[in-house]
């Protein structure tokens, strides 16, 4: 993970492996570097996690956080934000 981000970016994953790639994408595409992007994986029963994982092993901004029990928008989101290290949050 990216040491110091000024910005960490929680995004909130549940069966969304059609659009995910997109979405991290369109995180990594920005003109401004310095974040890091947690995706918080929610027990999905596509293969969400799979391409998650593919980014992960691609760009050290990008970390994954599993919740071993399906924990809710909330819950995934209190799970992002117990690990963001950045100065402002982005969701």
């Amino acid at each position: 993970m990216t040491p110091n981000p000024k910005v960490s970016v929680v995004m909130l994953a549940y069966n969304s492996a059609r659009y995910i790639g997109s979405s991290i994408e369109s995180i990594l595409n920005q003109s401004y570097r310095n974040f890091e992007l947690f995706i918080v994986y929610d027990e999905s029963t596509d293969n969400t996690l799979d391409i998650i994982n593919e980014y992960v092993a691609k760009d050290n901004r990008v970390g994954v956080l599993i919740n071993e029990n399906k924990k809710g928008i909330v819950g995934a989101a209190n799970t992002g934000l117990k690990h963001a290290k950045g100065e402002y949050v982005a969701r």
